[in-house]
């Protein structure tokens, strides 16, 4: 008589769920690496050891510092307009640029980094109240890069002084001094922050015998920016400098460029909106070695403003940035779906397996109930040894799927029973057996081929 075979020792349902449960668990690792590890951005700024390049790189070595999601990764160039050529081409993710040069074309502002200023000094005795007495004169322009020049160029153009009638003298700052001393220059050009080294330092070089320089105010900026809306109006304000008496002496009118912080356009919103986040929020982390860096200021987001600013920076001036799960609640829904999904497959596996189990348990008491009546009709002696043979068989067969836990107690205590009057049947044949006159064995066993095998 044939006994069904036992299943493997390891449970088919528990490989099922555990192979389930790391998968997963991988999911959820792979998910959380993806969405948490910081994002790597390239900054194009120039030039090398100025004022932009290094603020720039103490608020990289901040977000290093933080461990925050974004990372700053600095692309020195020699000046902005080069950085904004690298966020052109694509070298570059973020670039810091002057509003007065060429701004990238797929570059949209994240902060204004500072304000500049545009100011024109004159010697006290060159004789110079205005624009229009700079012609037949030389002006110093502090620099030898020509984005200031082209500044000059601006103003003079605008009280219509053609570039012949002047004659430009780039100087560098700390050699004002003795071209003053010379006479190489009547008048200086100079931009900066009104706070900045340069500015104060060109003003304390232009001082001359104890009289401080003349401001020429640029008296027609509203109209000059109407033309050229790359500059803005602005004013130094009386006494800026200090001294006494002030310096200036009243405000004087000019006008002025900014240096924004611009992003590609393409990149992803979230990571804009986050990196404007922790750029707006290290100011006063970084106020005392920086104390310009809290004139950082927001960019206009009016539809119409001059410069567009970054939907993502925007959605964070505006208060609508989303927060973490706000952004990826999408991939967590689709991410619950998908586990969902599993979890049904590995329930249909799971079922499937129970019900195979079930049905060969329900073979096994098959085979006793067969062997039961078996043993009510059995001929001879030796019928019944096959018979209590194959009942040890099912009995072992039955205690490995117990101590394999694929037998429920139902199924062990109907198998209890079955066995039980299967021997029992055995023992009360063979007593009749014995009882009975020798008689010939039959000589074939019916069980041997019956069905149950």
């Amino acid at each position: 008589m044939r006994v069904v075979e036992v299943e493997p020792n390891v449970s088919r349902r528990v490989w099922l769920i555990a192979i389930a449960g790391m998968l997963a668990f991988a999911a959820v690792v792979a998910s959380t690496y993806l969405l948490t590890r910081p994002t790597p951005l390239r900054i194009a700024v120039g030039p090398a050891g100025g004022a932009d390049a290094r603020l720039v790189a103490a608020i990289a070595a901040q977000l290093g510092r933080e461990r925050d999601p974004v990372r700053l990764r600095i692309l020195q160039k020699n000046g902005p307009a080069e950085a904004a050529k690298a966020l052109e081409s694509g070298e570059a993710s973020l670039a810091v640029v002057r509003r007065d040069l060429a701004m990238p074309a797929n570059g949209q502002a994240v902060a204004i980094l500072r304000r500049n200023v545009v100011a024109v000094l004159a010697l006290a005795h060159a004789g110079i109240e205005k624009v229009a007495d700079l012609a037949d004169h030389s002006i110093g322009v502090v620099g030898f890069t020509p984005q200031d020049q082209k500044a000059l160029g601006a103003i003079l153009a605008q009280y219509e002084i053609t570039p012949e009638r002047v004659r430009i003298v780039p100087v560098e700052l700390n050699e004002i001094s003795d071209a003053v001393r010379d006479g190489k220059f009547q008048a200086l050009l100079v931009a900066g922050t009104v706070t900045g080294r340069s500015m104060s330092g060109a003003v304390a070089a232009m001082t001359r015998d104890g009289q401080p320089p003349k401001f020429v105010p640029v008296s027609e900026s509203e109209a000059l920016v109407q033309r050229l809306p790359v500059y803005e109006s602005t004013e130094i304000v009386a006494g800026a400098f200090g001294g006494v008496p002030p310096r200036p002496a009243s405000n004087v009118e000019t006008i002025g460029f900014s240096h924004y912080v611009v992003a590609r356009s393409s990149l992803e919103e979230n990571i804009v909106g986050e990196f404007t986040r922790l750029l707006f929020g290290m100011r006063q982390t970084l106020a005392p070695e920086f104390p310009n860096i809290g004139r950082i200021e927001a960019p206009s987001t009016d539809k119409d403003a001059d410069v567009a600013v970054h939907p993502g920076a925007a959605a964070y001036f505006d208060g609508t940035q989303k927060n973490f799960f706000e952004r990826y609640s999408d991939v967590f829904y689709i991410g619950v779906m998908l586990l969902s999904i599993v979890g049904s497959a590995v329930a249909g596996f799971a079922g499937y397996s129970h019900s195979g189990s079930r049905s060969q348990q329900k073979e096994l008491l098959q085979q006793l109930l067969v062997m039961l009546r078996a043993a009510h009709r059995a001929e001879s002696q030796q019928e019944l040894e096959e018979l209590e043979a194959s009942a040890d068989e099912i009995l072992g067969a039955t205690l490995e799927r117990a101590a394999d836990n694929r037998i429920s107690q139902t199924g062990l205590a109907a198998f209890s029973l079955a066995l039980d009057q299967a021997r029992q049947a055995i023992a009360d044949r063979r007593a009749a057996l014995r009882a009975q006159p020798a008689q010939v064995e039959s000589p074939a066993l019916w069980l041997r081929s019956s069905s149950m095998s």
